[in-house]
């Protein structure tokens, strides 16, 4: 589980490390036979090398030890 302070980084750019900023839910604009999907899970992360506040997807992100 990915909290609040972790740092981490994108799946397919491991030298992008971060630290979660924020954790928050976002309408997804998917819709399927049944309906629309439920919300989903973005992670606000900031990159201390570029100064950069972004945000990603949870299935995205792996914790960094």
């Amino acid at each position: 589980m990915i909290k609040k302070g972790d740092t981490v980084a994108p799946i397919l750019q491991m030298s992008k490390e971060g630290v979660v900023v924020k954790l928050f839910e976002s309408k997804s604009n998917a819709w399927f036979v049944g309906g629309a999907s439920s919300k989903r899970l973005v992670i606000q992360v900031f990159h201390e090398k570029t100064g950069e506040y972004i945000n990603y997807p949870y299935a995205d992100l792996v914790k960094v030890d």
